[in-house]
């Protein structure tokens, strides 16, 4: 009787542990079933995020190579794709994005080119007093404006073996890695323009870098007559009084009232999902080709937030504003 007994209990345990067995596979089959669930639903919301940010793109690039068309009017900070940001609904993710205008800023390229010499030393030289001289004028420390010269040394042209490393000797950042770009003045200096600066839309800024910090008065008219009305031809700057005479521009540098290089900022969400992406267009008629398209961990989108309709966002650049 103690012996059936014993292999009752035995075959009882056996079917215990089978049964925990059992349940531990089925348990890691459903958390394995769900995270695999999960996976694809952030897939699958990624990609409709990515979706709708080609969607934003193609609305801006329609409604800015629209604008464009219309070269006889010049370009300012009343435009409606320069009041702030934007949302606008793609299906069921929200997109809100901003026109930024890299005209509005300071060509790199083309101020190092003006003072490039022959002589790679001097070069060297005449990239640090740049940089204490845009430290000045534009505000932002000087660590910050050589670290964007350093970011962006590639795209200034510099002779190979100077690009090869940093021009200047700046501390290392955790881990003996450079700081992120992020870091730097982007609202006054730019590597994607031609080098014309957009007398209707740069920041007072960028204007004390072509006229001086002396040029106060000279200044305060340029900006109180592009409030009343932007200017249609560069030429019409020089009719303030002062204009010539304090004029510094860069060789290779001009002076414009109209923007072809842009960069849209864009965030798209859905839920908890959130994708931000920025690209750098060029205007042009029909088309506006895209020079750069670059996913980013975050943009900056100041300002009050307009909602809007695809319809309407295509339909503003058929609508005359108030100087039109």
């Amino acid at each position: 009787m103690r012996a059936t007994d014993c292999r009752h209990g035995f075959a009882l345990l056996a079917v215990l542990l089978l049964t925990a067995v059992l349940g531990l596979l089925a348990a890691q089959m459903a958390v394995s079933t769900l995270t695999d669930l999960e996976l694809s639903q952030a897939r699958m919301r990624r990609m409709r995020l990515r979706v709708a940010l080609d969607g934003a793109t193609d609305l801006a690039r329609a409604m800015l190579a629209t604008d464009w068309a219309d070269a006889a009017e010049p370009d300012s900070l009343h435009d409606r794709w320069a009041l702030g940001p934007m949302r606008v609904r793609i299906g069921e993710v929200s997109v809100t994005l901003a026109v930024r205008d890299e005209n509005a800023r300071v060509s790199l390229p083309h101020v190092v080119a003006s003072r490039r010499p022959d002589d790679e030393r001097e070069l060297r030289n005449q990239l640090r007093l740049f940089v204490r001289e845009a430290s000045r004028v534009f505000g932002p420390r000087e660590e910050a404006i050589r670290r964007w010269v350093v970011a962006h040394q590639f795209r200034l042209g510099l002779p190979e073996e100077m690009a090869a490393e940093a021009l200047f000797d700046l501390p290392a950042g955790p881990g003996g890695t450079e700081p992120p770009a992020e870091e730097l003045p982007g609202r006054f200096l730019t590597t994607w323009t031609d080098g014309s600066l957009n007398v209707n839309t740069a920041p007072r800024e960028c204007l004390e870098f072509v006229w001086g910090e002396d040029a106060d008065r000279f200044l305060d008219a340029l900006l109180e007559r592009r409030e009343e009305e932007p200017f249609r031809k560069a030429q019409e700057v020089f009719s303030l009084p002062d204009a010539s005479r304090l004029l510094r521009l860069p060789p290779g540098v001009r002076l414009t009232t109209h923007s072809p290089v842009l960069t849209l900022e864009m965030e798209a969400r859905l839920g908890p999902a959130r994708f931000c992406r920025r690209v750098v267009l060029r205007r042009d008629w029909p088309w506006t080709p895209i020079l750069l398209r670059q996913d980013v961990p975050q943009v900056e989108l100041t300002g009050e937030i307009r909602e809007i309709t695809p319809a309407e966002f295509i339909e503003e650049q058929r609508q005359t504003d108030e100087y039109g």
